[in-house]
């Protein structure tokens, strides 16, 4: 069986080892940004022999345009830029999200299932059509979120998809399965400051926690104190006795120095 010829564009050390390793793809070419790949990333590139393109600035993505041959299809994800309609239009690239693409198209689409404290979610296989995460899906890798979810564990989670869904990208560029085109799903933009601001006056618990798991591994969450905005540097959860009866979650927050404890 001949192995189909692609190119990765992206900075996920899972994706590029399953491609180097699988027995359905001949990865040609790769395509990264330098400062998005860790040691592990790094090391691959090594033993890599094929040709490398190195993105730097948004200004140098047209040059993937002339980069991947006709014969090739690009596999695209967790790449820094969106890819120009040009390039979308004279080659066949298949893209993989981190989220449905009905309900939660866009950047940092981990972080939100995080903050919308959804049930589960998806890495989504989809071919290109034009337009941010819209295409045609060819398959998800479902998972279910837990109360304790952080954005690496769920990546590491949807990562674990990778081989089984490159095992049906395999089966869709022979024609052996479909794909169905999904347009107009639920669009967020860049998770912002306001996203991951608590409001202990408004927020439930189950919300506090959600924004609180939301930015590990991040710059950390914001507190509204009165009229101000201040940064989150610690937190942990303990249970208080209520009427020694009921228990009360409590989140107890370190800010600038202050330790603020939030009860609900």
């Amino acid at each position: 069986m001949t192995k189909k010829k692609v190119v990765y564009i992206g900075y996920s050390e899972r994706m590029l080892q399953s491609l180097m390793e699988s027995n359905r793809f001949q990865l040609e070419k790769i395509v990264y940004v330098p400062h998005r790949v860790n040691s592990l990333y790094l090391s691959f590139l090594k033993e890599f022999t094929g040709k490398i393109l190195e993105i730097n600035t948004k200004e140098e993505v047209a040059r993937i345009d002339s980069f991947v041959s006709d014969d090739e299809v690009a596999v695209m994800y967790k790449f820094e830029y969106i890819l120009p309609m040009q390039t979308v239009n004279h080659h066949r690239i298949i893209n993989f999200h981190g989220g449905y693409l009905k309900t939660n198209r866009g950047a940092h689409a981990v972080v939100r299932s995080i903050l919308n404290m959804d049930e589960s979610t998806a890495l989504s296989m989809y071919e290109l059509t034009g337009g941010i995460d819209v295409g045609k899906l060819i398959a998800e890798h479902i998972v279910e979120l837990d109360n304790n979810e952080t954005p690496q564990v769920l990546n590491d989670k949807l990562q674990e998809g990778i081989p089984s869904l490159l095992d049906k990208l395999d089966l869709y560029l022979n024609g052996e399965i479909d794909a169905i085109l999904v347009e107009g799903g639920k669009y967020y933009q860049k998770v912002q400051p306001s996203d991951y601001t608590i409001d202990p006056e408004c927020d439930s618990f189950e919300k506090v926690y959600a924004i609180l798991r939301s930015q590990v591994g991040y710059g950390g969450a914001l507190l509204k104190v009165g009229d101000e905005i201040k940064p989150v540097l610690s937190w942990n959860l303990s249970y208080d006795k209520y009427n020694e009866v009921k228990e009360r979650q409590v989140v107890m927050i370190n800010s600038e120095g202050q330790c603020l404890i939030i009860k609900f």
